[in-house]
């Protein structure tokens, strides 16, 4: 592909983008957090923010955070919550509107239009090791590159900072038994990827040692819960709430923890570790007849991301870099 060919692309998916969430503002909190708990859909944003949260105390990282593709803001609000600075950028200027309506109506003496920015990595203009850690969750699926992220990153970020970066999960193309996996039997791909997932181990926060306790831990809770939605009819309602599709000329690009890596190092960053999470307790076309149950079955199996089980269980994978 020639320079032009390859930036006309990059323009076409980053007019995509920037048009689909633009689309998708007004639903994305009832259809992405679930405010009422109700798992008719996955929680995805709900559960990735929590996840995140996770790791941040985890590990102790403090502000300055910049978040990148920060949506309606509710990752930022809670590290303001926890009094660490944060900062959003989005490239979709409907979902920057609301995220400033939310700071304002949460956080009344917060400057909305300090904290909350309507450009692209391209555009934001931040100046060297301005950052001590970044957030980039549901973004890089959507960038043409992984370069365009981590040559960003590399800017903004000083040595011994960090950065959460999300990613869909190729290894879950092995499970899914979709058309993701019809395409990955057909491809020249497949050898490759199984030498790979033999060796993902080794990027998981836990080692396999750990796996007994916390299939035990997850277990217990599976069985309680569908022990109680068994006797509540509720819980199997086939019912679900319809929102916006992704365009079909998308792209959503997927990876490997060892993809992230190699893209990583270029840039001067190493990977700690991975956590999957987007759980599948079946294969995902079950989902449509008891989403319910399937949903909450999916959060309860969280705990199973942090062991190297998350490889093919989890349809997508939170990883902790950090800047050499």
């Amino acid at each position: 592909m020639t320079n032009q060919n390859a930036g006309t692309s990059r323009s076409k998916q980053k007019h995509l983008t920037r048009g689909f969430f633009n689309t998708v503002a007004d639903e994305w909190f009832e259809r992405t957090y679930d405010p009422r708990a109700e798992y008719r859909k996955y929680p995805s944003n709900r559960v990735r923010m929590e996840l995140a949260l996770g790791e941040i105390e985890r590990l102790k990282l403090k502000g300055p955070f910049l978040d990148i593709g920060c949506g309606t803001g509710e990752l930022v609000l809670e590290l303001l919550r926890r009094n660490i600075p944060a900062t959003g950028i989005d490239i979709a200027e409907k979902m920057i509107q609301l995220a400033r309506i939310n700071i304002q109506r949460e956080i009344p003496r917060a400057d909305p239009e300090k904290i909350f920015h309507a450009t692209d990595l391209d555009d934001f203009r931040a100046s060297r090791g301005s950052f001590r850690n970044t957030t980039a969750l549901g973004l890089l699926e959507y960038l043409s590159t992984d370069d365009a992220l981590f040559r960003f990153l590399a800017r903004v970020i000083p040595q011994r900072g960090h950065a959460l970066v999300e990613c869909r999960n190729k290894f879950f193309n092995l499970a899914s038994l979709n058309r993701y996996t019809r395409e990955l039997a057909a491809s020249r791909e497949f050898s490759g990827l199984m030498d790979e997932y033999e060796a993902s181990g080794e990027f998981s926060r836990l080692s396999y040692s750990a796996i007994p306790s916390v299939v035990e831990q997850t277990s217990r809770a599976a069985s309680l819960f569908l022990r109680r939605a068994a006797k509540d009819k509720k819980w199997r309602e086939r019912a679900t709430q319809k929102f916006h599709s992704y365009p079909s000329r998308m792209v959503r690009r997927q990876h490997t923890p060892q993809d992230l890596r190699r893209s990583a190092e270029k840039f001067g960053f190493s990977l700690r570790y991975v956590v999957y999470w987007h759980m599948h307790p079946f294969p995902p076309a079950l989902e449509k007849h008891f989403p319910r149950i399937f949903n909450k079955l999916s959060v309860l199996m969280g705990p199973l991301g942090h062991t190297p089980l998350g490889a093919s269980l989890g349809s997508s994978f939170l990883a902790v870099l950090e800047r050499a």
